[in-house]
């Protein structure tokens, strides 16, 4: 009989562990939103000076300003919205690029992270939901649609002049690691490849790497977080150049 039971209990645990979503692929780092207190000047710095095109512009319903797309490659943006008041936080959300947005938000249900009920199609045509990480970043996932704004536009918008075509990677403010590491290592996957100190004793950094591609996530280790308006240059993006 303790055998038979014992056959039973694992034939469910078999059953229950299939039953259980997978994590869908993490393939890089996708795009950062940031809020421009000067949207021409932002344009100017992001056009002219670095060499990027810009893509599709949208407006808020009455016509006003919404938000406007820098492109870094064909997979790769920067997302400029108009700041909410000034001298608040750079950072709007960072995202990751994955091949299954619903998967991925079941996923993550089923790990007890909060969800939204389903996943969106945004004005652009990709899929994709935001979830907000240990530190209180919002992080989205987003599905490049084969109809989608950035697949018609593949191999457009990049004029050559640009100072790089690959945003290598994406820096945030962590002030509990344990929690951050927890949350990236441990549910999606990501692979820590290096850790660093400014002076060669308190650790400084740590960077993950996505489960699925070369880019990653860098934490900038802060015990007591610095203010708003003085972020700038720790919550980043890394533009990856073959000569500094």
């Amino acid at each position: 009989k303790s055998l038979a039971w014992a056959m039973v209990l694992l034939s469910f645990a078999g059953v229950a562990a299939a039953q259980e979503p997978k994590r869908p692929r993490i393939t890089g780092v996708a795009h950062a939103a940031l809020y421009v207190h000067d949207i021409e000047k932002s344009r100017t710095f992001y056009k002219d000076f670095l060499g990027y095109d810009e893509v599709f512009p949208l407006k808020n319903p009455d016509g006003t300003f919404a938000l406007t797309f820098i492109k870094i490659n064909d997979r790769q943006y920067l997302e400029l919205f108009p700041e909410r008041e000034a001298g608040s936080d750079r950072l709007a959300h960072i995202a990751v690029e994955t091949d299954n947005a619903d998967g991925m938000r079941l996923y993550l249900k089923s790990r007890g992270v909060t969800v939204p009920d389903k996943v969106n199609k945004g004005r652009i045509g990709n899929t994709s939901f935001n979830v907000k990480d240990p530190d209180g970043h919002t992080l989205e996932f987003v599905q490049y649609e084969p109809a989608g704004m950035p697949a018609q536009a593949k191999g457009q918008f990049m004029t050559g002049d640009a100072v790089s075509r690959d945003m290598r990677h994406l820096g945030i403010l962590v002030g509990a690691l344990d929690q951050a590491t927890t949350f990236y290592r441990d549910v999606l996957g990501f692979k820590e490849t290096w850790r660093g100190s400014r002076d060669g004793k308190e650790l400084n950094w740590v960077n993950l790497q996505v489960p699925d591609g070369d880019d990653y996530i860098e934490f900038m280790l802060y015990r007591d977080l610095p203010e708003p308006a003085k972020r700038g240059s720790q919550h980043h993006i890394a533009l990856f150049v073959a000569d500094i």
